[in-house]
């Protein structure tokens, strides 16, 4: 697991971490809710859009290392089949977005094909459930990579 902070294969857990960021924020839209961030400062609930971010930056975390981990493991002995589940792991970060409550997915915009209205804010812990199982499993995908 050291391997993976050493001089080559940090640049890639760095460059993977940083195209997740950009790509989830260009995906989840959030790039429009943060013009409104200043005229909504009041009614903003700040803890709740602070995990959300945390747990998107730690998604993008595990989802770096599982992927440049998971290369080291694939170099050593040709069969990755922990792959799946960081595969898994990145799709859901993607349906999550940045702020689970305020972005624009696919999976409502699928929802409303057949007329059915749907958002991650009307879960019961408004979205954060899809990023706590992306996290589970991201982890998950860590342990089995880790398990020799």
């Amino acid at each position: 697991m050291n391997r993976v902070f050493k001089t080559p294969y940090a640049y890639w857990l760095a460059a993977i971490f940083f195209a997740y960021l950009i790509l989830l924020v260009y995906l989840s839209e959030f790039y429009v809710t943060i013009q409104y961030i200043p005229r909504y400062l009041n009614t903003l609930n700040w803890a709740e859009f602070g995990v959300s971010i945390l747990l998107s930056l730690t998604i993008a975390g595990l989802i770096a290392l599982n992927a440049v981990y998971g290369f080291i493991r694939w170099q050593e002995r040709r069969v990755a089949k922990e792959g799946a589940l960081a595969c898994a792991g990145g799709i859901g970060g993607f349906a999550a977005g940045v702020c689970p409550a305020c972005v624009t997915s696919v999976f409502p915009f699928i929802f409303s094909t057949f007329g059915v209205s749907f958002s991650w804010a009307s879960l019961p812990l408004r979205g954060f459930e899809i990023q706590f199982i992306t996290l589970a499993i991201l982890s998950g995908s860590l342990y089995l990579l880790r398990r020799e």
